[in-house]
C-alpha cells in the first residue's frame, strides 16, 4: 500500500484505531499493513503509539484463536459474528510484528500467549509462533513457557489412540518440534527465557525434559550423595540427550541453552554450588540434567572440590560417563558429525555449540580426573578417598575378570580404587610436539587386563586394516575415474587372506565387510591393474573366483539390479572378466564375457558403464555383439498368473535360453565374417485398454459387458537395463554410423506402434517412456552424422507420428541430448541444433498441450510441456523448479543464431510467464545491444495481451527495462513506447531518463 507523508501518518493511524472494531475485512487488513509500515519505517523505538498498535495486533490474534475454537453453528442457528475478520496475510503480519516488537508491549504478548495456552489446539499456534518467535520468549517468559508446555500435551481424542507411553511420538510434540528440526528457531528461544526469568527458564526446561522422560520406558536409577543430601538419579537412558540423542530437536537445544547459560554464570564468578542449586529441584534428577551437572563440575570444579569428590564417588555415574566420553571422542574426531555438524539451526546456535564443544567436559571422562587428583592430594586426603572407594568395592563386589567393562559400576569401583594408589603409576619421559622432554605418570594396568586390552587393540587394528584395504579396492573398482590408493600387492594379500572363503549358499550378503565380496573385488582389481606376470600367475585362481561368483543364486541379478559395482558381486566379477578380455583379446575370454552378459545383463551394464577405458580396448565387433546379446537378454519370461502350470512357464524360459544360445552362435559366426544378426526389439506393448464409458438411457434392460482385458505378451522387457546398454553402445561414437542406423531402423515399427495417437475408444492414460527416451538419447548422439533423409526417416518422421504426450516426452529427450553432445562444437553443429528445433516446433504447436496452454489463464505450465519448451531454450527442466541452463558458455554470435526461433516461440505465448522467463534468461546472457532488437519486437506483442500482474508482480517489466536501458541503440522506438505505456499502466516505474531518451530518439 502507499505510505502517507508527514502528519498524515498520525491522522490515518488514529482514524483506524478509533474505528478498529468496525472496519470491514479489506479495510482492517489495510490498517494492519499501515500499522506495520509505522512500526518498520517510522517508529524506531517510539513507545507511546507502538504499544497501542501491538495491543490491536494482539486483539486480532486472540480473536482468530477464539474463532477457530468456537463450534460450528447447528442447522437453523444464526451465523456468529466474526470479530476482526482479516486475511491470512494480515494475520501473519500481526503475529510477526507482535513477536518482533514484543518487548515494547509485554502485556500484548502475554494476552496472546495466554490465549494460545487456553486454546483447543495450542500446538498449531505454537508451531506458527516458533517459525519466528522474535522477542516473545523474553517479553513474557512465564506465559511463553506455559503455552509451550501446554502445546506438547495430547488432547483427549489423541490420547485415546495411544496404546502406551512409548507407543509413538505424539502429533503435538511433532508439530511443535518441527520448527526446531528445520532450523527456523533454536537455542535462542530458551536462552531468552533463562536470561529474562532464570527461575522460570530452569523450571521450564526441567519440566520439558521430565515430560519427555515420562513418555519413555523407565529403568532403575541409583542414589548419590550430592550437595549434602541423598538424591535419586532416574531415567538413565536420557544421559547423553544434550549430545544430540534426545527424542526431539527442541530438547537438545533446550539442554544446550541451559548448559551455556550456566557456564556463563560460572565464568562470571558465581559459585558452582549456587548455579547447580538453581538447576536441581527437590525431586529426583533425570539423567539428562545429571549429565549437565557433570559437565559443569568437570569444566569448573577445582581438583580438591567437594562437589567433584561427591560425583566421583558415584560409581554408576562413572560407568555412565565413560560411554558418554567415548561418544564425545568419536564426535570430536568426526568434526561433530554425530550432532552439531548436521543439526539445522539459526546462525546464533553455531556460536553456542562451538563454545560448548570447547569445554573441558567434552574432552575428558569423569574417571580421567582421578589420576590428576591422586598426585595433588595429601596422604590423609588420599587415604580418605581410598577408604570411600573401598566401601564402594565392598558394596558392589570386587572385579576379578580380566575383561575391561567400562559400563559396569562393579568394574568402575575396582578400577577407581586402583587409580587412587600411587604405586600403580610409572614415571615416564616423553617428548612433546615441540621436541622437549617431559616427565609424567602413566597408569599400570593389571597384567590380565593389559593383555586383554592389547589383544583387543591388535584385533581391532587388524580388522580395520583388512576392511580399509578391501574397501579401497572396491571403491577403486566402483568407478575407474576414482583415485586408486591401493596396488596389485594389496589385492594379492586379500586373495591370500580369503583363500578359504566361499560364496554364500542362500543369497548375496549386504554386509560391507563380506569376505566373499572382498575376494571377488580383489580378483577383479588384480585383473585390472596387475602386470602380465602377476595376472598370469593367478589367472586360474581369479577365473575360478569369477566363475563361482556368477554361478551362485543367479535369479537375483534379474530381480534386484543395482547401479553400483562395489556392493554387487556379479557386477564385480563381470568387471574382472571385462578386463581379462580387454587385456588378452583372446576368443576364450570373449566367449566368457558373452555368456556372462547373456546371464546377467543388469549387473553387466554398470560394470561396462563405469569402466569405459576397458570397453574401448575390446574389439568393436565384440562390443556390438555384447550389446545385441544384452538387449535380447533383457527379455524376462512372464508368468501368466500365480497358479500357472510350471511347465508352461518353464517352456517360455527354455525358448528364451534357446534364442540366446542361437544368438551367441550367430554373433560368433558374424565376427568370423558371416552375416550380421538383426538387432533385437522389445516385445509388443500390451494393447491399450478399452475406454470405460458410462451408459445412459439403456433400453431393454440389457447390461453392457465390461470389455475384456488385453492380453500381456509372454515376456517382460527390462527397459531400464536396455537403455543402459544403449549408452554403452554409444561409446562407439560417430564412426559406428551404420550400427546406430540399424538400431533405430530395427526399433522404428515398435516406436510407431507403441507411441501412436490414441483412438477415441482407447484409454490413453499411460505412455511408454523408458525405452522410447533411451532410443532418442541414443539417436541424438549419432543423428548429426546421418544424411538429412535418414535423419528425417528415423527421427523426425517417427516423432511427428507420436501421440501428443509421447511426442513431448521423446522430443525433449532428443533436443536436450543433442545439445549436450554438440552445443560446444563448431558452427555447423549449432546450425544442426537449430534445424532440429525448426523441425519440431511446428509439431509442438499442433499438440493439445500447447493449444490448451495458450487458452489457459494460469501462470504455470504443465511439467512435461515445460520440459520440452525449456529444451528449446537450452535449459534442463525435470518436474518442478527452474532447471539448469547450459547456454552461459556460448558467445553472442553463437547464441544469436537461435534468437529468431526463440523470439517466435516467446511471441506465440504473449502472456505466459514461464516462456517469458526462459526467453529473458537467454537474452540476459547476451550483450544488451544484441538482445535489444529481438526483445523490442517480442515485448511489443506482450504489451498487447499481457496483464498488469505479468509486468509488475512477476517482475517481467523490470527485466525488460533493464535490457533496454543498457542497450546502446534502440532499434524500434514505437515498440518501446508501447512497452513503456503497458509498464506504467501496470504500476512499473519507468525512469524519466529512459522516457526522455525515447522522446529524443523519436524526434531525430
Amino acid at each position: 500500500m502507499a505510505i502517507p507523508k508527514g502528519p498524515e501518518w498520525m491522522r490515518l493511524i488514529l482514524w483506524c484505531l478509533q474505528r478498529f472494531g468496525q472496519l470491514g475485512a479489506t479495510a482492517l487488513s489495510a490498517a494492519v499493513d499501515l500499522f506495520q509500515n509505522w512500526l518498520v519505517l517510522a517508529a524506531f523505538g517510539e513507545k507511546t503509539l507502538t504499544p497501542i498498535l501491538l495491543d490491536r495486533y494482539a486483539d486480532i490474534l486472540v480473536a482468530a484463536i477464539e474463532r477457530r475454537d468456537s463450534p460450528f453453528p447447528r442447522n437453523g442457528e444464526p451465523l456468529p459474528e466474526i470479530k476482526y475478520a482479516v486475511t491470512r496475510d494480515a494475520l501473519d503480519t500481526a503475529r510477526l510484528h507482535l513477536a518482533l516488537w514484543a518487548m515494547t508491549s509485554p502485556g500484548a504478548a502475554e494476552r496472546y500467549l495466554i490465549a494460545v495456552k487456553e486454546s483447543k489446539r495450542p500446538e498449531e499456534a505454537m508451531s506458527r509462533i516458533l517459525e519466528f518467535p522474535g522477542r516473545l520468549p523474553g517479553a513474557a517468559p512465564a506465559e511463553f513457557s506455559a503455552a509451550f508446555l501446554r502445546a506438547l500435551e495430547d488432547d483427549e481424542e489423541e490420547g485415546e489412540f495411544r496404546m502406551g507411553p512409548a507407543c509413538r511420538r505424539s502429533y503435538a510434540v511433532s508439530r511443535v518440534d518441527s520448527p526446531f528440526v528445520r532450523g527456523r528457531c533454536g537455542i535462542g528461544v530458551f536462552t531468552e527465557i533463562l536470561e529474562a526469568a532464570p527461575a522460570t527458564g530452569v523450571a521450564f526446561i526441567r519440566a520439558l525434559t521430565e515430560s519427555a522422560c515420562a513418555r519413555e520406558e523407565s529403568d532403575l536409577g541409583f542414589s548419590v550423595q550430592f550437595l549434602g543430601e541423598t538424591r535419586s538419579i532416574e531415567a538413565l537412558f536420557s544421559y547423553g540427550w544434550s549430545r544430540g540423542s534426545a527424542p526431539s530437536a527442541m530438547l537438545t537445544k533446550a539442554l544446550a541453552a541451559m548448559e551455556h547459560w550456566a557456564h556463563r554464570r560460572l565464568d562470571g564468578g558465581e559459585t558452582l554450588d549456587a548455579v547447580i542449586g538453581d538447576i536441581i529441584a527437590e525431586r529426583p534428577i533425570v539423567g539428562a540434567l545429571w549429565l549437565l551437572i557433570v559437565d559443569l563440575v568437570l569444566s569448573h570444579s577445582s581438583l580438591n572440590g567437594a562437589v567433584l569428590r561427591e560425583v566421583l564417588l558415584s560409581l554408576e555415574t562413572l560407568a555412565l560417563d565413560a560411554g558418554r566420553a567415548n561418544v564425545d571422542a568419536i564426535d570430536r574426531m568426526g568434526g561433530g558429525f554425530l550432532g552439531r555438524a548436521w543439526r539445522a539451526g539459526p546462525a546464533a546456535d553455531q556460536a553456542v555449540e562451538e563454545d560448548l564443544a570447547g569445554r573441558v567436559s567434552r574432552s575428558v571422562a569423569l574417571h580421567d580426573v582421578i589420576p590428576q587428583i591422586v598426585f595433588n592430594l595429601s596422604k590423609e586426603e588420599l587415604g580418605t578417598l581410598q577408604a570411600q572407594f573401598n566401601a564402594a568395592v565392598s558394596r558392589l563386589g570386587p572385579w576379578t575378570d580380566e575383561v575391561v567393562d567400562w559400563a559396569s559400576p562393579q568394574f568402575m569401583a575396582s578400577h577407581a580404587l586402583r587409580l587412587t594408589a600411587r604405586d600403580n603409576y610409572e614415571l615416564v619421559t616423553e617428548k612433546d610436539a615441540a621436541g622437549k622432554e617431559r616427565k609424567g605418570w602413566i597408569y599400570k594396568w593389571p597384567p590380565g587386563q593389559k593383555k586383554w586390552l592389547e589383544e583387543g587393540s591388535a584385533k581391532a587394528n587388524a580388522e580395520h586394516l583388512t576392511f580399509s584395504r578391501s574397501l579401497a579396492v572396491r571403491a577403486a573398482m566402483d568407478d575407474e575415474t576414482k583415485i586408486v590408493n591401493v596396488s596389485a600387492t594389496d589385492a594379492e594379500v586379500i586373495l591370500d587372506e580369503t583363500a578359504a572363503v566361499a560364496p554364500g549358499e542362500d543369497e548375496a550378503s549386504h554386509d560391507p565387510n563380506d569376505p566373499w565380496l572382498a575376494r571377488v573385488s580383489a580378483a577383479a582389481f588384480l585383473a585390472r591393474v596387475g602386470s602380465q606376470e602377476e595376472v598370469a600367475r593367478r589367472r586360474q585362481e581369479i577365473t575360478s573366483i569369477f566363475g563361482q561368483a556368477l554361478q551362485s543364486y543367479q535369479d537375483r541379478s534379474r530381480a534386484l539390479p543395482r547401479d553400483d559395482i562395489m556392493y554387487d558381486a556379479y557386477a564385480m566379477a563381470i568387471a574382472g572378466r571385462l578386463y581379462l578380455a580387454a587385456t588378452s583379446g583372446g576368443e576364450e575370454d570373449a566367449e566368457d564375457l558373452l555368456q556372462t552378459v547373456a546371464a546377467f545383463p543388469a549387473s553387466a551394464a554398470p560394470a561396462f558403464l563405469r569402466h569405459g577405458g576397458a570397453v574401448q580396448k575390446i574389439d568393436e565387433l565384440l562390443l556390438i555383439s555384447l550389446s545385441r546379446i544384452a538387449l535380447l537378454a533383457c527379455m524376462i519370461p512372464r508368468r501368466a498368473h500365480y497358479g500357472e502350470d510350471e511347465a508352461a512357464y518353464g517352456k517360455r524360459r527354455t525358448e528364451l535360453e534357446s534364442r540366446l544360445a542361437s544368438r551367441i552362435e550367430a554373433e560368433r559366426q558374424w565376427r568370423k565374417g558371416g552375416a550380421e544378426p538383426d538387432w533385437p526389439t522389445p516385445p509388443p506393448r500390451r494393447p491399450r485398454r478399452r475406454k470405460l464409458t458410462l451408459t445412459i438411457g439403456g433400453t431393454g434392460g440389457a447390461e453392457k459387458r465390461v470389455p475384456r482385458e488385453p492380453e500381456w505378451s509372454d515376456y517382460y522387457y527390462d527397459e531400464r537395463t536396455g537403455t543402459a546398454w544403449l549408452r554403452i553402445l554409444a561409446r562407439l561414437g560417430p564412426s559406428a554410423g551404420s550400427t546406430s542406423k540399424a538400431v533405430m531402423r530395427a526399433n522404428r515399427d515398435w516406436l510407431l506402434e507403441t507411441n501412436r495417437p490414441v483412438e477415441d475408444t482407447e484409454d490413453g492414460g499411460y505412455i511408454e517412456r523408458v525405452w522410447t527416451r533411451g532410443l532418442m538419447d541414443y539417436a541424438a548422439a549419432h543423428a548429426r552424422h546421418w544424411s538429412e533423409d535418414i535423419c528425417q526417416e528415423l527421427v523426425f518422421d517417427v516423432l511427428k507420428a507420436f501421440s501428443d504426450e509421447a511426442f513431448i516426452d521423446a522430443a525433449a529427450a532428443f533436443i536436450v541430448q543433442s545439445d549436450l553432445h554438440l552445443i560446444e562444437g563448431n558452427a555447423a553443429d549449432r546450425a544442426y541444433l537449430l534445424s532440429v528445433r525448426e523441425a519440431l516446433w511446428p509439431r509442438l504447436k499442433e499438440t493439445w498441450h500447447w493449444r490448451s496452454h495458450l487458452w489457459s489463464s494460469r501462470d504455470g505450465m504443465e511439467i512435461h510441456l515445460k520440459e520440452l519448451v525449456s529444451a528449446f531454450f537450452m535449459r534442463l527442466s525435470y518436474g518442478f523448479g527452474d532447471g539448469q541452463s547450459y547456454t552461459k558458455g556460448l558467445s553472442d554470435p553463437e547464441l544469436s543464431l537461435f534468437l529468431p526461433l526463440l523470439s517466435e516461440i516467446a511471441g506465440e505465448a504473449p502472456s505466459c510467464p514461464t516462456i517469458t522467463y526462459l526467453y529473458l534468461n537467454v537474452l540476459e546472457c547476451l550483450d544488451p545491444s544484441t538482445a535489444e532488437g529481438p526483445l523490442a519486437i517480442t515485448a511489443e506483442r506482450w504489451a498487447k495481451e499481457a496483464n498488469n500482474r505479468f509486468w509488475n508482480e512477476l517482475g517481467v517489466g523490470r527485466r525488460v527495462l533493464n535490457i533496454g536501458q543498457k542497450a546502446a541503440i534502440l532499434s524500434d522506438i514505437s515498440a518501446w513506447n508501447a512497452v513503456c505505456e503497458a509498464l506504467m499502466a501496470s504500476g512499473v516505474t519507468v525512469g524519466a531518463e529512459f522516457i526522455e531518451r525515447l522522446h529524443g530518439e523519436a524526434s531525430r
